[in-house]
């Protein structure tokens, strides 16, 4: 059998084992005036059963079933979950069709039957394919949700892909049809209305028919197709007539009260993940049967014991020779275990409980690796078989190990059954002799169990490579399987971008970013890496929405999934952008396939607002020394950087200082002009607003050979803490010598009542008295006994505070009542002397916008 009927074959089994047991157990009192039955609904496309699925299990068989029976039922032996429906339906699950019957869901039950639809289903499956979904109603606490209700009352579970349809026939005790049997249409079907309740009862055995369909012919409707009969691609068309032993019943059958005798040669074989696989003799007879309870505890801790029930039906495909085999897992590794079985039947006493002895006993180990994946297809590898949006990859499940376990007597081809497995590893890549590897290729991990994934992040027209690596519980890891290409196609275009936003990131750079276009212009759900950027610039601001998109110019074109772009500026563009041109840009997304969506609505992006620069030195000033470099806007706007760059006038690629500050205050190295010697420079200066537009200014300056320095500033603006009672910035010596503070004057001036002076921190507090209140103040302190010392490392060559003194002043209330509109204003003066003994002053001074303005001093030795 090939794995594109072996998956469809195992959802038959299943689905046959549990119609066969419908009716079991579902009226365990007999109890005449219960309303449940045995079989819900019967349609030709549909049925709806209810049987005591968790019989046997001592936790199963009681939750919720002990709550939902008082105070209307002695007894309540099946829950909603035991309420089980089998139809057809598109994904997700949708469809046109409602399957509606009748039957009290309530929690506990109130003994009155209220409508159930279930939705989104397929009951005339003429547009092929479908899922094959399990329904069964949620436990809803307290009355169940009133007609009609939505999908979310009911878990859909999905058992089956590629199914071309799903028929039910029903006949009595004598083998006579009951309906027409008509799966073309739902109108004369039994259904589970009231009115047919009689006719379900004398329902006693069902023929059920299911029909696959090959994955690769599942996306297209096509007619006249035929296999040869020696095609291995044959879809699997499979019949089952169930004879349904439990129907008509009350309570369970008459018991026979001879027990049979206990499971013997209880076997546990290690070598599995997690588990041990336990065999034994299966008693006479087994038509009784039907299941096993297995009890197990590690060795030496019976008291510990844990029990797992195993269903008959579900060791019908392990029992050879009379052996029953059952794979105990979620155990310790390295932990031995012991073990005992006892068998279980629908009527009459279980057996007792096998033996305990040593032999029953194994240690858990890990001693295989699972076999690789085999028969990996992807949709799109051969011509015709890809699909919209979407890359389909099917493979063979892995049934077996590499090699032989010892004792484990299962082995298909020389290997043992895999009983641990745990995962499949799917890979993918754009290049073919691709190694997989979990951190770079990894795409999905899915559970054991399946073998179909979809691949929904694939880019149309665009080939994918992918492996498959099977792993275990342990996680040991397989080769990996066979490579398989993989590609989707699509007519139809992707839908326009959306969101797009534009703006001055740099001096040379404009930043688009926009939002990911996921559907195409049929709203279905694609996966785009490709878009293009389109500009126009123009002097003339216009409205975008003025503007034809595609006139535009294609700027850039893109190849990545990421909806952002940096648009690099050369000087040219650079140039215009600053002189108030406008740059539109518009995105349009596209694929491989040719396909391209409308442009986006424009966006622009402009330079047409500049701040005006406070710079010292100013232009056309005459310095020499050590010359502080102090840029900041002339009133307060918002910038996220400042640039200076000084070169040669005669030369402008002659660059002897270039430095950028990014954190307001803008603190710049001190020029050395001692360095670069006298002569004629120009100063480029730059500010670059928050909308990443820059200002720009160029001053010139004349470097003399003269001595220079004294005490300077490099701080723009005054720094403000303590509710505007602390002003701070910073002294620089720019002498090249020690200097040392004799005396600081501080003056300030206020309509009102001034505040009071109350220290000079420099850098530690110092008291100072102020004058009287009103008008004019001044204070003046001396420190000729304990001079301020100014070395001359502190010189402001530095980009960091290391090489700056910091200086306050403190009143006992703000300063500044306002930050402008104010006259007032504060001046300090500071006397400096070097080793020499001479004396030179420098004056600061603050205006209420913070702002600093500095009267720079005669250099010492110089004539004024």
């Amino acid at each position: 059998m090939s794995r594109r009927t072996s998956r469809a074959r195992t959802a038959f089994d299943r689905m046959t084992s549990e119609i066969r047991l419908a009716g079991l157990n579902t009226n365990p009192d007999g109890d005449p005036n219960r309303t449940d039955e045995q079989i819900e609904g019967a349609w030709d496309t549909a049925v709806t059963f209810r049987a005591d699925l968790d019989f046997g299990d001592p936790v199963k068989e009681t939750v919720p079933e002990l709550s939902l029976a008082p105070p209307s039922y002695r007894v309540v032996s099946t829950g909603n979950d035991e309420i089980v429906t089998y139809a057809l339906a598109k994904p997700g699950p949708s469809g046109p069709g409602v399957l509606v019957f009748r039957l009290d869901a309530d929690h506990p039950r109130s003994g009155v039957p209220k409508t159930i639809s279930i939705p989104n289903l397929a009951l005339v499956q003429d547009d092929p394919p479908y899922v094959l979904y399990r329904i069964t109603l949620s436990d809803v606490l307290g009355s169940f949700p009133h007609p009609p209700q939505t999908a979310a009352t009911f878990t859909y579970e999905p058992v089956a892909e590629n199914i071309r349809s799903l028929d039910f026939q029903y006949f009595d005790h004598q083998g006579r049809p009951l309906g027409p049997g008509t799966p073309g249409t739902s109108s004369d079907d039994i259904g589970g209305d009231d009115s047919e309740l009689l006719t379900r009862a004398r329902i006693r055995s069902v023929r059920i028919s299911l029909t696959g369909m090959l994955p690769d012919l599942a996306g297209r409707r096509i007619s006249g197709a035929k296999n040869g009969a020696g095609d291995d691609r044959r879809p699997l068309a499979v019949s089952s007539l169930l004879r349904l032993e439990n129907m008509g019943r009350a309570g369970m059958t008459d018991p026979d009260n001879l027990a049979p005798p206990a499971p013997r040669d209880l076997r546990p074989v290690a070598g599995h993940c997690g588990g041990l696989l336990l065999t034994w003799k299966v008693p006479e007879p087994r038509d009784a049967v039907t299941g096993f309870l297995v009890r197990y505890w590690p060795k030496g801790s019976s008291s510990t014991a844990s029990t797992r029930r195993f269903p008959y039906s579900a060791l019908v495909g392990s029992v050879f020779n009379g052996r029953g085999r059952a794979f105990v897992d979620g155990l310790a590794e390295g932990v031995t275990y012991c073990f005992q079985a006892h068998t279980l039947r629908a009527t009459g006493p279980g057996s007792p409980w096998s033996p305990d002895s040593s032999t029953s006993c194994a240690q858990v180990s890990e001693a295989s690796t699972p076999a690789a994946p085999r028969e990996l297809e992807a949709t799109g590898g051969r011509p015709g078989s890809a699909q919209e949006g979407e890359v389909r990859l099917e493979w063979a499940p892995v049934t077996t190990n590499t090699g032989l376990i010892e004792g484990d007597p299962d082995s298909v081809r020389g290997a043992t059954v895999i009983r641990d497995l745990a995962a499949y590893k799917i890979y993918r890549s754009h290049r073919t002799n691709f190694v997989p590897d979990d951190t770079t290729n990894l795409l999905a991990t899915v559970p054991a169990g399946m073998g179909l994934y979809s691949d929904r992040d694939v880019a149309s027209c665009r080939s994918y490579y992918y492996k498959i690596v099977a792993t275990d519980r342990c996680g040991v890891a397989s080769v990996p399987g066979p490579m398989a290409e993989g590609r989707a196609e699509t007519s139809v275009p992707p839908s326009a971008p959306s969101g797009l936003n534009a703006r001055r990131f740099s001096r040379d750079q404009n930043a688009l970013t926009w939002d990911p276009v996921r559907t195409d212009v049929n709203g279905r759900p694609i996966f785009v890496d490709q878009y293009k950027v389109y500009w126009y610039k123009t002097f003339v601001d216009q409205r975008p929405s003025d503007l034809d998109v595609d006139t535009f110019s294609l700027r850039a074109f893109l190849e990545r999934v990421s909806s952002a772009y940096d648009d690099l500026l050369d000087w040219g563009d650079q140039s215009d952008q600053l002189r108030g041109w406008h740059f539109y840009y518009a995105v349009s997304a596209a694929d491989r396939c040719g396909n391209e969506s409308r442009r986006s609505v424009p966006v622009t992006t402009s330079c047409s607002e500049h701040a005006s620069l406070v710079l010292s030195p100013a232009d056309g000033d005459s310095r020499s020394g050590i010359v502080p470099i102090i840029v900041r806007p002339e009133i307060d706007h918002p910038c996220t950087m400042g640039r200076v760059q000084i070169s040669r006038a005669s030369d402008r690629d002659s660059v002897v200082y270039d430095h950028e500050s990014t954190r307001r205050p803008f603190l710049f190295p001190a020029w050395d002009t001692g360095v670069t010697g006298p002569g004629e420079y120009r100063i480029h200066w730059e500010l670059v607003s928050a909308e990443g537009c820059s200002t720009y200014e160029t001053t010139a300056v004349t470097v003399k050979q003269r001595p220079g320095g004294g005490l300077e500033t490099t701080t723009p603006s005054a720094t403000a803490e303590l509710g505007d009672r602390k002003l701070s910035w910073d002294l620089v010596n720019t002498t090249g010598a020690d200097l040392e503070i004799s005396r600081i004057d501080v003056t300030w001036f206020s309509l009102g009542l001034p505040p009071a002076l109350t220290a000079i921190e420099f850098p530690s507090g110092r008291v100072a008295s102020s004058g009287p209140r009103g008008g004019p103040q001044r204070v003046s302190e001396t420190f000729d006994a304990h001079p301020l010392r100014v070395p001359r490392e502190a010189d402001g060559l530095c980009a960091d505070p290391s090489c700056r003194l910091s200086t306050s002043l403190v009143w006992d209330s703000p300063v500044f009542s306002s930050r402008t509109g104010n006259a007032e204003r504060v001046t300090v003066r500071y006397y400096a002397r070097d080793s020499t003994g001479k004396t030179r002053t420098a004056a600061i001074v603050v205006w209420p916008d913070l702002g600093i303005r500095m009267d720079r001093p005669a250099a010492f030795g110089a004539s004024e």
